[in-house]
């Protein structure tokens, strides 16, 4: 709770509008956090040159992307740019 109002103010977020869509939020953070755990689970094992690049990708697609989205759930932001936030 230390630093929750200034969050909530810089990703322009209202106390009511986080008691909306908590399910979805939560329900596609656990989604996005099964895939990053089924991408870790690739690498256990003994590969090659073709098995590290392929860890590579999997790694900027999976984990960054899935990472990525689950900041963007909590801040109820969209994937496409939208109007420009105010600033104060």
């Amino acid at each position: 709770m230390l630093i929750a109002k200034v969050w909530q103010r810089e990703a322009g977020l209202t106390d009511e509008q986080l008691k909306h869509g908590m399910v979805r939020v939560f329900a596609g953070s656990f989604l996005l956090a099964a895939v990053m755990a089924v991408v870790l689970a690739a690498f256990i094992g003994d590969g090659g040159a073709g098995f590290g690049t392929l860890a590579g990708l999997a790694t900027g697609a999976a984990w960054v992307a899935a990472a990525l989205g689950v900041n963007y759930l909590f801040e109820r932001r969209s994937l496409t740019p939208s109007t420009p936030a105010k600033t104060s």
